[in-house]
């Protein structure tokens, strides 16, 4: 899937040290990362975020999509195509 990158995720109220055996989760993917998280094309992902199917964060000039947006988007079916609005 290519190099991915990643912020870390602190949990509330545990006092942890940042080290590099530390596992961080993403919360935010890039829009190529998405595309390919869901096997399709960057465009296609455009499409899905300009018809409000995806939600998008924008951070500074990048507009990154939230894992968990991913994940509750690919845990359903979506029959109708993917064009432009």
């Amino acid at each position: 899937m290519g190099k991915i990158s990643v912020l870390p995720v602190l949990v509330p109220g545990t006092a942890a040290t940042l080290n590099q055996s530390q596992q961080f989760v993403p919360l935010f993917l890039s829009r190529r990362d998405a595309a390919k998280a869901l096997a399709i094309s960057p465009r296609s992902l455009d499409y899905l975020i300009a018809d409000g199917r995806l939600s998008t964060r924008r951070i500074g000039g990048r507009v990154l999509v939230p894992v968990d947006a991913l994940c509750a988007f690919a845990k359903c079916d979506h029959r109708s195509l993917i064009v432009a609005a």
